[in-house]
């Protein structure tokens, strides 16, 4: 689960990658010479202790995206520092006299709270994390992978599919219950009934307490809000014959695995990216030199989609913006977070499947 719980403090860990850079869009030192002219500024805390390895993995997929034709004829520049709480004005300042048109950063909620308070600001800035509750701050965008809006997203589908009383089940973790309540408030928003809501203990937790409880379920379907490996403990102590939802924490990133067997009849939710190698984008850009676990993999695809989405922005901020990506479809909303639209799969003998559309 750490992968969302890194937008809400530290991610996952980044395996090093070298990708070549033959595009326009090629990483040059912030110092050289060529920061005097137009560029994307890619601003991350690649020297923190903490962030250091998840901002690795973010910057190995922008290089991946800059290595293909691309949409727009700016260089990006990466401007590492060490703190967004201490470094990042200065640096973004340094970022603009330096002739930034597009800065993409920052990584932390602490510091999209920092950028905000500057508003308006001077160049469309594309945080990687989620935007303050309020109304949109002029200049400030927002793409991430958040887990509570893939919780929202799971019940809407579940309500496009004609469910009306659903169970959830959550364990005892902070990101678990966050994914769940973002499921409940959106479920029952839509209409839809909360029949029962079951905790599952972190520590020792009893599945044949679980499958007593669920055998009383008056529900139609039934959410799991927990990650991949829990998620697999706790799906075969469920009822037969009632569908199960899950966000991307219930997918471990393996499309054939035996230990998938445990998860069969599940529909989960994730980006193309892990679920899609089909796909136009999926097909174009490279993968990692060295295979990455799952929450890098996750990392690396947001990396290619930010430096996509900054080109655009460094093209028009007025008017639907709109992108086919590789972590999801992107629209960009209201509020200047970008909508992430997911792939659905389901669990059969063992293999996640795909659902067409």
């Amino acid at each position: 689960m750490r992968i969302h719980a890194l937008f809400q403090y530290v991610i996952a860990i980044f395996y090093s990658v070298a990708l070549s850079t033959t595009s326009t869009a090629a990483e040059q030192p912030a110092s050289a010479d060529a920061s005097k002219s137009p560029h994307i500024a890619i601003i991350l805390p690649l020297q923190s202790k903490a962030l250091g390895e998840p901002s690795e993995a973010i910057k190995a997929g922008i290089a991946a995206a800059a290595s293909k034709p691309s949409v727009g004829d700016l260089p990006y520049m990466v401007y590492p520092i060490a703190d967004e709480t201490t470094d990042l004005q200065q640096t973004y300042q340094e970022a603009i006299d330096a002739g930034a048109t597009v800065v993409v950063g920052p990584l932390t909620l602490a510091g999209v709270k920092s950028m905000a308070a500057k508003a308006p600001l001077p160049v469309p800035t594309l945080a990687l994390n989620t935007l303050p509750e309020g109304p949109a701050v002029q200049g400030l965008y927002s793409l991430n992978l958040s887990a509570a809006a893939e919780g929202k997203l799971v019940a809407d589908k579940a309500v496009q599919a004609g469910y009306q009383q659903a169970a959830t089940i959550t364990i005892e973790s902070p990101l678990a219950q966050r994914i769940q309540q973002a499921f409940a408030s959106e479920w029952q928003a839509r209409g839809g009934t909360l029949s029962m809501l079951v905790n599952v203990p972190a520590a020792k937790p009893d599945y044949t307490v679980l499958r007593t409880q669920m055998a009383q379920c008056n529900c139609d379907v039934i959410f799991i809000a927990a990650d991949a490996n829990r998620t697999k403990l706790i799906k075969p102590f469920l009822p037969a014959g009632i569908p199960v939802y899950s966000t991307s924490q219930g997918f471990s990133g393996k499309v054939k695995s035996a230990s998938n067997l445990e998860l069969e009849g599940m529909r989960l939710f994730d980006m193309p990216w892990l679920l899609q190698p089909d796909h136009p984008a999926v097909m174009v850009y490279p993968r990692s030199a060295k295979p990455l676990v799952v929450e890098d993999e996750r990392l690396y695809a947001l990396g290619i989609d930010a430096l996509r989405i900054a080109e655009l922005l460094a093209k028009t901020t007025s008017g639907p913006i709109e992108l086919d990506g590789v972590t999801g479809h992107l629209t960009l909303g209201k509020d200047g977070n970008f909508i992430r639209e997911l792939q659905a799969a389901d669990v059969r003998g063992g293999e996640v499947i795909r659902v067409l559309p």
